[in-house]
């Protein structure tokens, strides 16, 4: 199971699997546990970085609910210019 700080991974790892195949079409292959592992890691880090991000805009608009354009706007700050 892949391993995140201090723990065991929070995202399914399934769902994580069957999206990567699914991205994949038709293609015969595995996913290794090492790859596994630092793909759920990316993922994670992901979201710690784009929940404060989101966070901060939506309560910056007297908002409890984080909204999908706040998600948007998180990506793009964390992307930064284009």
């Amino acid at each position: 199971m892949a391993k995140s700080r201090g723990g065991k991974s929070k995202l399914p790892l399934a769902t994580v699997k069957r999206i990567f195949r699914e991205a994949l079409g038709d293609a015969d292959v595995r996913l290794s546990d090492d790859a596994m592992q630092m793909l759920v890691k990316y993922l994670e880090d992901l979201i710690r970085q784009i929940a404060p991000i989101a966070y901060d805009i939506a309560r910056n608009a007297k908002r409890k609910t984080i909204r999908r354009e706040d998600i948007e706007t998180a990506l793009k700050a964390l992307k930064g210019p284009v």
